[in-house]
């Protein structure tokens, strides 16, 4: 079996390495990836709000997730409705986790309720 080739213009396993390492020193969340999200709590919120990916949910995550954020000095559920490599903010604080693996709402549904 011949060698595997890298494809000409990709990143190397060295660079990859070198990105998931600065990645991970940097409060370990994947180049500056941020999740918008409509939080759930009492209060009627008119805005979202930004949250940093954790690496460990960098390659599930997708608008529709349900997931558990810190909101305030409480933990509140959300939904994602986009994703953005920017942040209006400076500081954010991390997704928690999951709530459930699969999207609990569609795009269109996000869309609809914008």
């Amino acid at each position: 079996m011949p060698p595997r080739r890298r494809s000409p213009g990709g990143p190397s396993s060295i660079q990859i390495r070198q990105f998931i390492l600065t990645a991970a020193a940097n409060n370990n969340t994947l180049g500056g990836m941020y999740a918008v999200i409509a939080v759930n709590v009492e209060a009627g919120l008119k805005e979202c709000f930004h949250y940093h990916i954790p690496l460990d949910l960098a390659s599930t995550l997708t608008p529709g997730h349900l997931v558990e954020v810190e909101f305030g000095r409480r933990l509140a559920q959300g939904i994602v409705v986009a994703l953005d490599s920017r942040s209006p903010v400076e500081e954010t604080k991390p997704i928690i986790s999951l709530v459930a693996e699969e999207p609990v709402i569609w795009p269109w549904q996000i869309t609809l309720a914008q």
